[in-house]
């Protein structure tokens, strides 16, 4: 089961406009381009946006402090896939380092699939 702080996070009123309620977010301390976002979100590029949200946590203290409780990682950004925590960026960047973020991000179907 989903915890509430999950659903929080996915709650339509937290999604960017026109997206759907999702299972896989990327939550982000602001976003605004930082050093570690910005890096992040060029590991992701090719997400499928019907499928995949960012979300700045700043905007709400309560999600913000939950989701760390939540995944139990101090930091953000956070990244997770089909409602599993994936990691935060030190982990990030070594699983892009080594393929197995793209390979997580493939067995999830979470990117944009390529036109035949």
């Amino acid at each position: 089961m989903m915890s509430s702080v999950f659903r929080q996070a996915a709650h339509p009123e937290h999604l960017p406009p026109n997206s759907p309620s999702l299972d896989s977010l990327l939550l982000l301390p602001d976003v605004s381009p930082q050093k570690f976002a910005s890096r992040l979100m060029q590991f992701l590029q090719g997400l499928d946006p019907e499928k995949f949200a960012a979300l700045n946590v700043l905007e709400d203290e309560g999600l913000r402090q939950g989701i760390k409780e939540y995944s139990e990682w101090p930091t953000i950004p956070q990244l997770y896939v089909n409602k599993e925590f994936i990691g935060g960026c030190d982990i990030l960047i070594g699983m892009h380092q080594s393929g197995e973020l793209a390979k997580v991000l493939e067995e999830n179907k979470v990117l944009v699939e390529a036109s035949s």
